[in-house]
Formats: C-alpha cells, structure tokens, sequence
C-alpha cells in the first residue's frame, strides 16, 4: 500500500545534505540503507505527522509531497528507497494534498469495511435460509 509523504526542501531543492531533490517525478536515495538508524535514505514524516521541527519552516522552503511504497519508522520521521514527488510549492497546498490523500485512505478502508460488512451479512442470511 502506497503512502504520503511531507518534506520540505530548501528554495533551491536541495536538502540539508545537499541531496537535490527533483520537483515532480520519481526519486531515489543513492545511499539507500534499510537499518531503522538515521540516514541512507530519503526522509519525511508520513502522512504529514511526526516531528515538524525537522523540517524548513524558511518563508522561500519548498513542500513535496512523496508517494512511497516502502519506509522505514524513525520515530518522528520515515526514511524510504524511492518515491514520487507529486507536489513542490507552498506550504498550504503541499498540507492539503496529503490530508486529502490520507482521507481518501481512510473513505477506502471504511468502504472495504462496508463491502466486507455487508458480504458477511449476506452469508449469515443466506445459511440461516438453506438451514431452515
């Protein structure tokens, strides 16, 4: 399952190390390590939650949301191998993005829910009918 991710990145797409991001399209670390330790790979907070204070609140800071399939927990932030960046801009946007894309996660697993629901319903229905 594919998640968001929001990180910022300096004016010109670079980030503290220096890893220059792109503004839209697919990225990957070139230093990709799967330990849950800092570094060797590419970080953010998934689904806009974890410690803000990691990234750049500069007033000229670049926002991107980053679908990944794949991350790591840090505690506060993620790391992952690879992403898409669907978004580079301004803060409000960037946020909006990945709180709509984490509702339409969550509309999904309650409508899977429903359908599962409702499936389970029938069943029940139709065995208490051939058992009568």
């Amino acid at each position: 399952m594919s998640a968001l991710v929001l990180r910022t990145c300096r004016a010109d797409m670079t980030s503290h190390d220096g890893f220059r991001w792109p503004e839209s399209g697919p990225v990957e670390a070139p230093n990709w390590n799967p330990e849950p330790i800092c570094g060797g790979g590419l970080h953010g907070l998934l689904w806009g939650e974890g410690d803000g204070s990691l990234l750049c609140w500069e007033p000229d800071a670049k926002w991107l949301v980053v679908r990944v399939e794949a991350w790591v927990d840090l505690i506060g932030k993620v790391k992952f191998p690879r992403g898409e960046v669907l978004f580079a801009g301004e803060r409000d946007e960037a946020t909006r993005r990945v709180v709509d894309g984490g509702m339409c996660r969550v509309r999904t697993q309650e409508l899977q829910n429903l359908s599962n629901f409702h499936l389970a319903m029938r069943k029940l229905v139709e065995a208490s009918e051939t058992s009568s």
